[in-house]
């Protein structure tokens, strides 16, 4: 008896452990798409270490986000050529990396808005589509100068653009007609009224991805 469960236990294993292995190996065969794909952020979140105030610490900032893409309802913009048939109805964008230090502290509001440098932020586009799977995006921004912005009195706006994207082999949409952007519209003080003690969570209110 004993020795039947263990050879019932070993084919389960092995059963499931092909499974496993079939899943892997169906996320990795996913068909790289051409053509462009254009979505708007629904909403998200993030955080920045240090966080930011009006003095700020010496130093660059760390960075992390997630957001969700999609228009409710409608598909993104921007035409899959390859694979035929598969449209873009969203995704979700995750990032994290780091801005270098710059003159000053990085994480004062008055620093962090305007004379930012971005050393790395990584950024990968997991697609939901309808018509089959797609590869993901992976997307490495770098040097961009001048990324953040906002009014006095306002909100930051973080706006990683191309020509300082650079896409990892394998990555859906290597060669697109449209600009690569990552733009995500925060809840990050700027200098200001709102720039009160210190933020390190925020939200992403808007923005959008175009690859």
């Amino acid at each position: 008896m004993i020795h039947r469960m263990v050879v019932l236990i070993a084919v389960l294993m092995t059963v499931l452990g092909g499974l496993f292995v079939a899943t892997q190996d169906a996320a990795v065969a996913a068909p790289i798409a051409t053509g462009t794909a254009a979505c708007p952020v629904i909403n998200g979140s993030g955080s920045v270490h240090p966080g930011l105030s009006v003095a700020g610490s010496p130093g660059g900032v760390k960075i992390n986000y997630t957001a969700k893409l999609g228009r409710p309802g409608a598909l993104c913009s921007g035409a899959v050529t390859f694979p035929a048939g598969v449209k873009i109805v969203g995704g979700t964008v995750t990032g994290s990396g780091y801005y270098n230090p710059p003159a000053g502290n990085g994480s004062s509001c008055v620093n962090f808005d305007g004379p930012d440098n971005v050393g790395v932020i990584k950024e990968t586009i997991a697609w939901t589509t309808i018509g089959g799977p797609i590869a993901n995006t992976v997307v490495t921004y770098t040097g961009d100068v001048a990324s953040t912005t906002g009014p006095v009195n306002g909100f930051d706006t973080l706006t990683f653009k191309n020509p300082f994207g650079v896409k990892a082999a394998g990555s859906s949409f290597l060669a697109p007609a449209l600009p690569i952007t990552s733009k995500f519209v925060t809840t990050l003080p700027a200098p200001g009224l709102h720039c009160v003690g210190t933020t390190v969570n925020f939200r992403i209110t808007g923005g959008g991805v175009a690859m």
